[in-house]
């Protein structure tokens, strides 16, 4: 199963953006939210396997509230759906408010969210962002923000696995191309000597004279044209 990531880092397994992204926009006018499950990394950072949507929630314009109600109900299909599996964190929407927790936001978080692997996502179907927050040092931070998926649209991330086999075969390509490049050099290099004329060579007679012009310098016997 390949994996994609969040802004910010935490893996989700193929499948779940989009059925998080089928909720988020399915309401345009009223916050929508749910919960998020998996287990944790050896690193210890979450692994997300999955979602359940809180369809007992109250959502209104500006605020997502879980009732008791819904909290049974995500309980029952944890244990029924992902045995195993553990509660990672929460989504919800922001329609046309943009990526942030408001008070209340943050009061859910701190008091159903407390644990420090348990992240929150917050997506804005108006501008199309989605953003994570997570617990650091003792505080709730935002770790990014960037593009959520759209209805019917497949992440561009590429597959983790597949990056240090491409990664190595684009450092391949430069190397063959370097090659190349240094082969015409070199060639071009060797071809323009071979056709340089070479010097002419300076014997005695061409520096000194020759030995009669020698000795008729020497005797100022030597004589201009005549008139």
């Amino acid at each position: 199963m390949s994996e994609q990531t969040l802004p910010g880092g935490p893996y989700v397994a193929d499948g779940v953006r989009e059925r998080i992204c089928s909720h988020v926009f399915s309401s345009l006018d009223a916050e929508v939210g749910g919960v998020l499950v998996g287990r944790l990394l050896s690193d210890g950072s979450p692994r997300i396997t999955g979602s359940i949507p809180a369809l007992e929630a109250e959502g209104g314009r500006s605020r997502v509230t879980f009732t008791h109600d819904a909290w049974s109900r995500i309980h029952e299909v944890l244990d029924k759906e992902f045995p195993g599996e553990n509660i990672l964190g929460w989504y919800h929407s922001h329609p046309g408010f943009g990526i942030f927790l408001s008070e209340h936001d943050l009061f859910i978080h701190r008091n159903f969210f407390s644990r420090p692997e348990q992240i929150a996502v917050v997506v804005d179907p108006h501008s199309g962002k989605e953003g994570v927050f997570a617990w650091k040092a003792g505080e709730i931070v935002k770790l990014a923000e960037g593009d959520t998926l759209r209805p019917g649209e497949r992440p561009r991330a590429m597959d983790a696995a597949a990056a240090p086999e491409r990664s190595l075969a684009a450092m391949g390509v430069y190397w063959l191309f370097g090659m190349l490049i240094g082969l015409l050099i070199w060639a071009a290099f060797l071809d323009g000597g071979s056709e340089s004329p070479a010097p002419p060579k300076k014997t005695g007679a061409a520096l000194h004279g020759t030995e009669p012009e020698k000795r008729q310098h020497e005797s100022g016997e030597a004589k201009g044209p005549k008139g």
